[in-house]
């Protein structure tokens, strides 16, 4: 019996390799956005906007990987 990967690890393998591609290509837009998401998690913005700011992100994220695991499905098996 081979063991699996949760299916979570595969996402963050991919955020991490998206992160690192991001850095690599635009370093100073990805310090400016991290040090926003500070602000705002140090309680630079008010709550009920951040809430707000992250409900769309989020949807936005689920949007696109709903996409794309619908794109994966239709591709099918690779044929050799």
């Amino acid at each position: 019996m081979s063991a699996q990967r949760p299916p979570q690890g595969d996402f963050f393998e991919e955020a991490t390799q998206v992160l690192e591609r991001q850095v690599r290509r635009q370093p100073y837009l990805t310090v400016g956005a991290a040090m926003g998401v500070g602000y705002i998690l140090g309680g630079g913005v008010p709550g009920w906007l951040a809430r707000a700011v992250f409900n769309v992100a989020l949807r936005s994220v689920a949007s696109s990987a709903f996409r794309n695991a619908l794109a994966n499905l239709d591709s099918g098996p690779p044929v050799d």
